[in-house]
């Protein structure tokens, strides 16, 4: 029996950034060639910043995880986020990813993003060799696909909004697309002043 769960963390989109956000990802689809290799978009109740994909963790990997997740929301508030920019990713000639790129100019989600690579790395998982770049994936291409023209598109305002809890969530991976599902999740909040 396999006790590994494909595992990720992440902040889930507020519902004002997914409204928004939705209206992006329909302009972007609009331009898009349609057809039985026509880009999909994430599903609305999947827009997320992933802060690390861990990949196939173990039960008692998982467990450490959960408790650096909830360690590493006490006291932090939540993170105001505005759009900065569309990218395409690995690049605009051969994307296979459009994403809202956010703007982190305090650092909020970068630090959590840190901090969680350091958990990852604590448990016995490979180091992320890539930079933490905040974004929010809204489109799928299936294949390698030149999309300079779509990142022209007007960018729906994104902000200002605040994401406000962070999230483990185990990822299956099916024909249809990724399901998620919820092992822990901590809210960021204002700590109290007493």
């Amino acid at each position: 029996m396999n006790d590994l769960v494909r595992a990720f963390v992440a902040l889930p989109s507020p519902s004002a950034a997914r409204e928004a956000l939705e209206r992006l990802q329909g302009q972007l689809l609009a331009q898009a060639p349609g057809g039985r290799g026509a880009p999909r978009g994430v599903r609305p109740d999947q827009l997320h910043v992933t802060l690390r994909f861990f990949g196939d963790v173990a039960p008692g990997q998982l467990e450490y995880l959960k408790s650096e997740l909830c360690a590493a929301a006490e006291g932090a508030k939540p993170i105001p986020v505005r759009l900065r920019e569309l990218a395409a990713f690995p690049n605009p000639a051969r994307a296979r990813v459009i994403a809202a790129v956010l703007d982190d100019a305090a650092g909020s989600m970068a630090a959590l993003a840190a901090r969680m690579e350091r958990a990852a790395i604590a448990v016995g998982l490979p180091e992320e060799r890539r930079p933490f770049r905040p974004h929010v994936t809204l489109i799928r291409t299936r294949q390698p696909a030149a999309v300079n023209s779509w990142l022209t598109v007007a960018a729906a305002e994104v902000g200002p909004c605040a994401f406000d809890r962070v999230v483990l969530f185990r990822s299956v991976l099916k024909p249809s697309g990724p399901t998620y599902s919820v092992i822990e999740q901590a809210a960021l909040v204002a700590p109290t002043v007493s």
